[in-house]
This record gives C-alpha cells, structure tokens and sequence, in this order.
C-alpha cells in the first residue's frame, strides 16, 4: 500500500529540505485524501520550477483520449480564470514552447483510473478510497532529472474526476506560485469523496433569486467539489419553476424555460445535479390556491386546507408538474419535502394516507429512474412494526426537536434502515440571523447531527449515527445506545484530537441549507470571509463566514482534517478554543 503523506503536514507550509520543498496545500479546498511523493528508481523527486505568476500564464490542455478533448472542450473555459491563457490541444500536436507555458495531460481511461483505484490505495486514515466515479488522479513532476519544467497529468475514468483534478491543480498553483521560491519536490494526488451526495440548497420561494445568482453559484459549487444544487422551489408563498402544463403557476420572478435550459446545461458540464424540490403534500398553500383539482373536500363536501393525497386527478396534476421538472433537471434524485404536515381525518388526510402518498410517489419516482428524497417527518418505526414508507427512500431529518409526538429523530430513521443524508438545522441552517459560525461549524461532519438533547445526549453534545467503523472503540462513548452515540462539540480542542467515524454506505452525505435570505447576501453568508463585514443593507443575517467551504471538506474527506487546521485553510486565522466539553453523555429525556 501507498505510503500517505500527511494532510496536516502539506497543508502547512513544510520547511525546504536541500535543494527543493513541498508542495503546500493551504487554501487547496477541500484537501485532497491521498497525497503521495513522487519518487523514481534513481531517486529524483520529480522537482519543477512554477512560473513567476499566476495571472498571465499559459495552460497548454493536451487530451489523449477523444473523451478528454470533448470534456475540455466543453467545461475548462467555465472554470478556467480569466487572467489565465487557456489552450486545448491533443497529444498530436506540437506543445508550445512559450516562456512559462505548463502543459496538463488530460486522460479519461476506464481501465488506467480502475487500476490506480483499484490497488487498496487508502488515505492517512485507513479509508479505502470510494466514489471512483469522481475519483482522480493527479501528479505535479518536472519533465526530468535534468529538466524541471512542470508538467501535470490528470487521469480519470469519468468527466467529474477530470474536473475535480482540474480544480485542484488551479488551488495548488494559485497557493503555491508568489509563495514558493526555488524547486519544489514531485507529487502525486490520489483523491476521491466519502460522501456522493455534496449539497448547497437554496430557498428560492420566500426569496426569489434570479438566473444571474444560479449561474454564478454554480462556479462557487464546482470550486469547491459539491455536486448537488437543491433548488426549494415551491411552498406555501408561491412555484419558482416554469411549467407549460400549468402557465398561471409560477410567481413572479420564477425562471424561464430558456433560463432553466441554460442552468441545467452549466450544471451539467460542472459536475452539478440541480435537485427541484416540490414540497408536497405541505407546504402547498400556492399550489392549492392555483390548483383547485388538487385541493381535498372534507366530509361536509367543503374545501380542505389540504391537498388530495388519494384522488386519480390531483395525483395526475401533482404527478405531471413533477414530470416537467424531471424532464427540465435530469438526474437520480426527486426531492417530495413531505415535511411538517397537518392531519385531517375530515378530509381523509391522515398518517396512514400521507405514508401512502410518499410510496405512491416513491413508485413514480422509481418509474422514471428516480430515488425520492424527503425531509422526514413520517414515524419510521409505526407503533414497534415494520416501517410503513418504502424503504428506499432517502430521509433527510432537520429539525428533530419539532417532529414530536413520533420518534422522527436520525437514528430512528437509520435503526430502521433508511438511507440518510444530514442536513441537520443545528448547525446546517442558514435562516436569518440563524447560522452557526465557522468557529463551531469545522467540528461537524456527516455523522454528526444537531446539538439537541434527544436520545441521551446533553444539550450541548452532537447526536451521531453509525458509521463503518462503528465497532471501533475509540469512537464509541460512555452512552449505551443501540445505534447512536453522543459527541462533544468540542472534542476536538484537545491536543489529541481523533476524529470521528466516517459516514457508513447508508449515510449519504448532506447539504448547507440556505432559508428566505436574500440574494444579494448568500455569496457571503454561503461563501464568505472570515471577518468581513456587511453594509448596513444586511443588519439582522447572518453573518459571512466560509460556511460552504467548511462543509465542502467534510463531506469530501469526513473528519480527516482536524478542525483547528480546516478553520485556518479557509482563511480563519485566529483559533480560540471554547470551554472543555462535559466527560459523560448526561441522560436526557426531557426536551428543552
């Protein structure tokens, strides 16, 4: 097995060792797994000279497949910096020998990326690498012993590795170049994610947002390797999405066909799953005001608050709505909400009835190559019985605190054998002023969910779920769950930090929840700096912080980076611990 060179180590700026130094990775998000030393059979380290810039150079793009040139062609100018001379080329022609011109090998090749991911090459932590479909392989040498040019291959067997081996070339030039003097050492990069699924959702009812932002946002997800754009785009206030079946539908501002047609087409090219959630069956106030055939009659022959979950024709509007943004956003997901429902036995609308809405639109899904995807919210564990809602479907818990009187909490759904994604309110909610700084938020990380007190754990502990190496007992704490565990928050303010488990196959990954924030303010409070500042425009939010960035990283590495360290390659540079955590996990039944 390879030898893994440290994270720590290579995010921080190693001390040259005689002629030549390492490669830094500080500012490189999220931080590659595997990172190796190059080393050939006579001993040269592969050491290369940067060019003096990064504004001005020359990437000389060479594909040596015709998958490669059609994939350069298509996505290197959406990431490629404007400041920087972009050329794209195959193996058969002449490289150019301008002054500073680096040339990058591209590859995709089934059977060269299965070999190198094949070989039981693992990070420092012992992981096996997974999702080789987003795998990569990335290597900085000089040409030769006598040569140190640079010059960098990527190697991948499906476009998205190419991206992402393109994304972490830009960060470790634009770290590297301006900061490093005289020859750097050869490496070779090894990466992949732990979790598939790498979100940012935004609420685009209760703020509308405009083509503009989408398309810009975009950029924002491929820097940082997230793949799921989740677009919440229908509730009670109005539907942001076009429809031709339905045209007096959407609010005002919602997209165009033509808008949408050039999203998805963006998205596509980045790697990018764009999510459209229709949140049903609550949350449809707008939808029941503009669609009367959906809308339930109670037993007195008057009109529900609620929709029809159980007549042929309001499950054939819901299910022709959901079918044009299927068809308008391809993809393996269909996002229902199903959350925070109202029951009403008047109207026929009841536990038993809303379960059987989310298997009939589970089937639907399934029809259309769908997995269907829903906020929780139904009893996972009906009473001690077998789960009622298909198995299948993705639960994706927020708030645990409000689904009482049923046991709706994480390990609940998990115990019962659901698949999960985290997107847990505390701390993965931006709503308002509501938002967890950057300070709090690098000790998250997919396993871990809100900061609440259910299942034993003290109010100011994490609630986690299980994970691969479960039975492992350095992660396991002094609660006695079956399958839950409680995390101090701060555990890893300690010199001897060990991180938590990695996320098992039925944890799926999450995403950053941004709620009814306005447009203009979710670069910052997503994507923002540490220390900046608003104008007076933005009193009452949240304040910026590099929340996506932060969240990036954990959900591609797990808690392999210890979070003194992630907080100071996003750019925070000051470090003050919190008070030490309690030592026992306090019993608590009582919500506060």
């Amino acid at each position: 097995m390879w030898q893994v060179v440290s994270l720590l180590m290579l995010v921080t700026n190693v001390v040259a060792q005689g002629c030549s130094r390492d490669v830094s990775l500080s500012g490189v998000i999220p931080v590659p797994r595997a990172v190796i030393p190059h080393e050939l059979n006579d001993g040269h380290t592969g050491q290369f000279l940067l060019p003096e810039s990064f504004s001005g150079m020359t990437l000389v793009f060479v594909a040596k497949t015709e998958r490669a040139q059609q994939w350069a062609a298509a996505s290197l100018p959406l990431i490629t910096p404007s400041s920087i001379t972009l050329r794209i080329q195959t193996d058969k022609d002449e490289i150019p020998e301008s002054a500073g011109a680096i040339p990058i090998y591209l590859s995709l090749d089934d059977a060269k990326t299965q070999q190198f991911m094949s070989s039981n090459l693992s990070d420092e932590h012992g992981r096996i690498m997974e999702n080789r479909e987003e795998a990569y392989h990335l290597s900085f040498t000089g040409i030769d012993e006598h040569d140190n040019q640079l010059q960098v291959s990527i190697d991948a067997s499906h476009a998205a590795g190419l991206l992402y081996g393109v994304q972490t070339m830009l960060q470790i030039l634009k770290s590297n170049i301006n900061h490093s003097e005289g020859l750097i050492r050869g490496i070779h990069v090894y990466d992949s994610p732990v979790s598939s699924y790498r979100g940012i959702m935004i609420d685009n009812v209760r703020k509308v947002h405009n083509a503009s932002f989408h398309m810009a946002i975009l950029d924002k997800l491929a820097m940082y390797k997230l793949n799921i754009y989740h677009l919440h785009s229908s509730d009670d206030q109005g539907y942001s999405m076009p429809t031709k079946a339905y045209p007096n539908l959407p609010m005002a501002g919602a997209l165009t066909q033509d808008e949408v047609v050039a999203l998805q087409d963006k998205a596509f090219k980045l790697n990018i799953t764009i999510v459209a959630e229709v949140d049903l069956p609550g949350h449809s106030t707008s939808l029941r005001q503009k669609l009367p055939s959906i809308v339930g009659m109670d037993t007195n022959g008057k009109p529900c608050n609620s929709i029809n979950v159980t007549g042929a024709q309001s499950l054939n509007v819901l299910t022709t709505l959901l079918g044009e943004l299927m068809e308008a956003f391809p993809g393996p997901y269909l996002h229902l909400g199903a959350d925070e429902v109202r029951f009403n036995a008047a109207c026929n609308f009841t536990k038993e009835t809303y379960q059987g809405f989310i298997n009939y639109m589970n089937g639907f899904a399934k029809k259309n190559n769908r997995t269907l995807i829903v906020w929780g919210g139904f009893d996972p564990n009906p009473m001690g019985t077998a789960p009622v809602v298909d198995l299948d479907v993705i639960v994706s818990p927020f708030d645990v605190l409000r689904e009482l009187p049923w046991p709706h909490r994480p390990h609940n759904y998990y115990d019962a054998g659901y698949s999960m994604l985290n997107t847990a309110w505390n701390p993965l909610y931006i709503a308002g002023s509501a938002a967890t700084n950057a300070e709090q938020l690098v000790y998250w990380n997919p396993t871990k969910y809100g900061k609440y007190p259910p299942h034993g754990c003290a109010p100011t502990q994490w609630q986690s779920l299980p994970s691969d190496n479960w039975n492992n007992p350095r992660y396991v704490s002094s609660f006695s769950g079956q399958n839950a565990s409680c995390w101090p928050d701060t555990s890893a303010h300690s010199t001897s930090y060990i991180p938590s488990p990695y996320p098992s196959s039925r944890m799926r990954g999450g995403a950053l929840c941004s709620w009814a924030n306005p447009q203009d303010s979710e670069m910052y409070t997503i994507f923002g700096a540490c220390g900046q500042k608003y104008n007076s425009t933005y009193n009452g939010l949240a304040p910026p912080a590099p929340r996506g960035q932060i969240v990036a990283q954990r959900l591609w590495s797990g808690a392999s980076l210890d979070p003194s360290t992630l907080l100071e390659n996003v750019g925070c540079s000051y470090w003050q611990p919190p008070p030490p955590p309690p030592s026992t996990c306090t019993k608590v039944d009582a919500f506060v």
